[in-house]
């Protein structure tokens, strides 16, 4: 990264865009993975459990308590850095996401990492390096383009053979 200190303005490198917009991308991708597969995974949610959809919702609220740690994810970034704090963001979001198919012994052990996976994907932490770093006049492309890259429908095309 350049800085010109004698105007106070920040250029960022175009290959450094590039990267960032992709790896934000795929941060983006794995949140609406996250936050879209509900709509295909309730069904066998309830069947794998043995619940009914009211007893599901109730407890999906309980446990949506936890989403609350949202802030703690928001304060980690500012106070330890960007970098740091979008390395716990992702482990925040994947780790739950590949425990669950390990560690889901009962609808409790499942909400619980369930809820885990939802307070990352509540945090849209992913927008803000391409905010700070992008440069002014191509902010709204550049944040668009990995918003792009998050709504391809992968889990709409993938979700029922990884559900299954």
């Amino acid at each position: 990264m350049k800085s010109d200190t004698a105007i106070g303005t920040r250029t960022t490198s175009k290959g450094y865009m590039v990267f960032l917009v992709v790896t934000m991308g795929l941060v983006s991708q794995m949140d609406s993975w996250l936050s879209l597969i509900e709509s295909k995974a309730v069904p066998g949610i309830l069947a794998e459990f043995g619940i009914t959809a009211t007893e599901f919702a109730f407890k999906q609220g309980l446990f949506g308590i936890i989403v609350f740690g949202v802030f703690f994810i928001a304060w980690f970034a500012d106070a330890f850095g960007r970098k740091l704090g979008m390395m716990a963001l992702v482990l925040v979001m994947g780790v739950p996401a590949i425990l669950i198919a390990f560690l889901s012994s009962s609808i409790h052990a499942f909400l619980l990492l369930y809820s885990l996976m939802i307070m990352g994907t509540t945090s849209n932490l992913w927008e803000v390096p391409i905010a700070e770093e992008a440069p002014a006049k191509r902010r709204g492309l550049y944040g668009s383009l990995a918003f792009l890259v998050g709504v391809l429908p992968l889990y709409a095309l993938l979700g029922t053979r990884i559900i299954d």
